[in-house]
């Protein structure tokens, strides 16, 4: 059924752009007719060649069925896709594809999974775990850069308004133990008024030994989420929404729920 009518579509296209073709053709040969009736009638050149009129009236009129076509052949291409399709009192057309919101979603969930991973590994240890790792042998790898973490200036630390609720938007944080010694942080900006959803990007400023310690995260669902896999301990987290002229500011020594090997 979809294959017929996708072809009715394509016939009525071809129609209508035949049919301005034909509409520019006879418009041209009416001026030239006009021309040599005038130049018999008078026989001699003309002083004042007769109106182009007729022609510009046939080009009005093949734009409009090329106008036309074009639209058919886009209504044809979407038609697979088309869920539903509605005209205003004004003569607008309002279209609505299939999945066309969910296709969004996946592309803003595959932009933040890029910046999530570019931001690698940092925070500020502080000793008790430092001495902790070695003692157990854990981290082996990162043992060298968490040491040096250590001595990390809070580089964030009041750049950002102090607070950590502002302009109807809230940051937020969740710290969990990794099974490498180290923490995972979850960190998230909602709004706090429900009528106003978030909808527009947020940067996330992190301590500088992160390998992009200003990730940019798209909001899905109303939340911007910024997830960080190897983080070795506190540090002060800003989130800027530029749109909004919002700023945010937490520092992760403040939850309360966070483990205490971590503060």
């Amino acid at each position: 059924m979809k294959a017929v009518v996708f072809i009715i579509l394509m016939l009525i296209f071809a129609a209508l752009t035949v049919a301005g073709i034909n509409v520019i053709r006879q418009s041209e040969k009416a001026y030239e007719t006009s021309v040599t009736f005038s130049l018999k009638t008078l026989e001699k050149p003309a002083v004042t060649p007769p109106s182009y009129s007729v022609v510009k009236d046939g080009y009005a009129q093949a734009l409009l069925y090329f106008t036309l076509a074009i639209g058919v052949c886009i209504f044809a291409l979407l038609s697979d896709r088309l869920t539903s399709i509605t005209f205003s009192p004004a003569g607008g057309v309002s279209l609505i594809l299939r999945d066309l919101a969910s296709q969004v979603k996946s592309l803003t969930q595959v932009s933040n999974e890029q910046q999530r991973v570019s931001v690698g590994a940092g925070g500020a240890a502080p000793q008790p775990l430092i001495k902790h790792l070695r003692e157990e042998n854990k981290a082996i790898g990162l043992i060298g850069d968490i040491e040096k973490s250590h001595q990390m200036t809070d580089s964030q630390k009041g750049r950002w308004g102090g607070l950590a609720v502002s302009n109807g938007r809230a940051l937020s944080a969740f710290i969990y133990p990794d099974d490498d010694g180290l923490f995972k942080v979850r960190l998230e900006v909602n709004s706090t008024d429900p009528g106003k959803p978030l909808k527009n990007l947020v940067r996330f400023h992190l301590l500088d030994n992160f390998k992009n310690p200003d990730p940019a995260i798209i909001p899905v669902d109303g939340k911007a989420v910024l997830l960080l896999d190897k983080v070795y301990g506190p540090f002060t987290v800003g989130a800027e929404i530029a749109e909004e002229a919002t700023q945010l500011e937490l520092d992760l020594r403040q939850v309360k729920a966070a483990p205490k090997e971590f503060r």
